[in-house]
């Protein structure tokens, strides 16, 4: 039986157009208005493609888009969304679509190309791929379902000419998304620039962003191009917006406006075609509503958002990544497992960044004879670790608390009020499976759950560990 493309949307001249524009390709063509009629459709004829509207009379297009993924797994599923809903369709494809296109529809032979590219292959761009198109980026991508899911939606947002704005902790690789998105768009033959907007001050950040003219300032001696015009048809990533100046935050409003701007001291206006791309650390929303970031600029540079996972969140990822960086830093060395048992419960406040120093200063510190990163070679602080006790040379203990325990025992037993002895020894067990049950939770919740690191943290054996959890 031929396949079908089924376009769903309420407006008829759509359905109109796109049945025009998919005729000559060889399937069948059907249209919908609603979801009820989806629906009878979808029970009747073997999917390729489905074009869905967001927004349709009797249903959320959301809803739709779930329904035909369980009905015909197989099947492509495109959102069709306004420049509005943006975000909407975004959601859409964490939930599963293959991608989506906006209306209205701007550019014809792009359409076309978009059309093209759905109905290519059957399963499109594998999430192997992804992750290799990644690496080739600087990223490195292990089993952490976030991340895959991360890397896969800024492959499918790398081909939209929106805006971009990505959030994470300092150290985890929003550069390295930003020149992935880059490299996976139709952009990748043009200029990657970046620029920190914290680290230069207003009227050096100005000139570097707009660029000058001869004489606008002392020290101009030539007229100088901006990363906007370097950028041309490339990307401009915009690290730490948040710390623009107001004065500056003003002209890459109007950057993002009208696409125009002026070189500091001239009277030219200047055009650019550069994506923007921002980052930054900070809860961009918080700085609107303290008054230090302008919230026109704030839904000009907030038209998708993206969240970079902390390091602290992958720690199933965390052998791979620094397997990686010592490959890079030393490929004739490796890590212990204890080291990277080590590396495990520490909680990373500097991310990616900090475990590439980590392991950078491991290396320097090795001595000639060694082959292997061992916990001594690692310089963490140690109040952040949980089994710093382990790395001191004296073992731990607690003598002071058993003390003030016997001391408190004994002074009932001079006043007379001295507890049977079966009492006694029913305290003691008491605390026993007490504190080694807050032990052993307290190691399962640094080793993510893994019976085996928690007990080598422990230094006991898996089937111990087992006897104390199951006593609590």
């Amino acid at each position: 039986m031929t396949e079908s493309i089924l376009i769903v949307d309420d407006e008829k001249e759509v359905g109109t157009f796109l049945h025009y524009l998919l005729r000559p390709r060889p399937y069948k063509v059907l249209s919908c208005t609603n979801g009820e009629q989806a629906e009878q459709v979808l029970h009747q004829n073997p999917l390729k493609l489905a074009l869905i509207d967001i927004r349709l009379p009797d249903t959320n297009g959301l809803d739709l888009l779930l329904h035909i993924k369980k009905a015909q797994p197989t099947c492509k599923t495109v959102i069709m969304t306004g420049y509005a809903t943006i975000d909407t369709a975004v959601e859409a494809i964490k939930r599963g679509a293959d991608d989506f296109i906006e209306k209205p529809f701007a550019e014809l032979d792009e359409l076309e190309r978009q059309l093209d590219r759905f109905l290519a292959s059957d399963s499109g761009e594998t999430k192997d791929a992804v992750i290799e198109n990644a690496r080739q980026a600087g990223a490195i991508i292990g089993r952490d379902k976030q991340t895959v899911q991360l890397f896969r939606l800024a492959q499918k947002l790398a081909s939209k000419s929106v805006t971009l704005m990505l959030n994470g902790e300092t150290g985890t690789g929003k550069e390295v998304l930003a020149r992935f998105i880059h490299q996976e768009s139709e952009r990748s033959s043009a200029p990657f620039t970046a620029i920190n907007c914290g680290a230069l001050s207003e009227t050096l950040l100005e000139s570097e962003l707009f660029g000058h003219v001869k004489g606008a300032f002392t020290g101009a001696h030539s007229d100088r191009k901006g990363l906007f015009e370097v950028a041309a048809d490339g990307t401009l990533f915009l690290d730490e917006i948040a710390e623009a100046s107001p004065a500056i935050q003003v002209k890459l409003l109007r950057v993002l406006e009208t696409r125009e701007f002026m070189q500091v001291g001239g009277e030219k206006t200047r055009k650019t075609r550069a994506r923007i791309i921002a980052a930054t650390h900070k809860n961009l929303l918080q700085e609107v509503q303290e008054k230090r970031f302008r919230e026109d600029l704030y839904y000009r540079l907030h038209v998708i958002h993206m969240t970079l996972p902390p390091l602290r969140d992958r720690m199933d990822d965390l052998p791979l990544i620094a397997a990686h960086m010592m490959e890079e830093l030393n490929p004739a060395l490796s890590i212990s497992t204890k080291a990277l048992l080590l590396l495990q419960t520490y909680e990373w406040p500097g991310n990616m960044r900090e475990l590439q120093n980590v392991l950078t200063r491991a290396v320097l510190s090795m001595e000639d004879t060694s082959v292997e990163v061992e916990p001594r070679h690692l310089q963490l602080p140690v109040s952040q670790t949980l089994n710093h006790a382990a790395e001191t040379k004296e073992p731990a203990s607690f003598p002071d608390t058993v003390k003030e325990l016997t001391n408190h025992l004994l002074s009932l037993y001079e006043q007379e009020e001295l507890p049977a002895l079966e009492d006694i020894l029913k305290i003691s067990r008491e605390i026993e499976r007490t504190a080694g049950a807050a032990f052993a939770d307290k190691a399962l919740q640094k080793a993510r759950g893994s019976r085996t690191n928690a007990a080598s943290l422990l230094k006991t054996t898996p089937r111990k560990l087992r006897y104390i959890v199951h006593e609590k």
